[in-house]
């Protein structure tokens, strides 16, 4: 196994970017999904430039985000985030059966199942069917019956 060869973020931002996460998710569990949005815009904000070579908070952030999309009432800026969720995981083309899970899951949760189709299929060609489990099974019968 390869180490992880991505730099850490400072103490301190950990410290603030733990905070914001934290407060984000209690907004987010409270019903209070713009101000846990905003929120996790304040935490994207603070962490350096590029955003992509630090390790953890830019994925962790980005996809945490995109997983909620619905409930953060938020389809209107998904796409930002699904940019933000492929560039810090390095899957810029989009061949992770990984980000296309994710990504396709939020499409489809957002009503935009032509697209979700699309990743849920290109998924199940390149990888098969053993990424489809979970929350992600029933996309499966999706894409058998399409």
């Amino acid at each position: 196994m390869q180490d992880n060869v991505k730099p850490e973020l400072p103490e301190a931002l950990v410290a603030v970017l733990n905070d914001l996460m934290r407060q984000s998710g209690e907004l987010r569990r409270a019903g209070n999904a713009p101000a846990s949005l905003a929120i996790s815009d304040e935490a994207w904000d603070v962490i350096p430039e590029p955003k992509t070579e630090w390790n953890f908070y830019p994925q962790r952030i980005a996809a945490g985000v995109v997983e909620t999309i619905v409930e953060r009432e938020a389809c209107g800026v998904l796409d930002i985030w699904l940019e933000r969720m492929y560039a810090t995981h390095f899957d810029v083309e989009r061949q992770t059966p990984y980000t296309n899970l994710m990504a396709g899951h939020a499409l489809h949760e957002c009503g935009r199942t032509t697209e979700a189709l699309a990743l849920f299929r290109q998924v199940y060609e390149t990888h098969g069917a053993e990424y489809f489990v979970g929350v992600h099974r029933p996309y499966l019968d999706m894409v058998e019956a399409n």
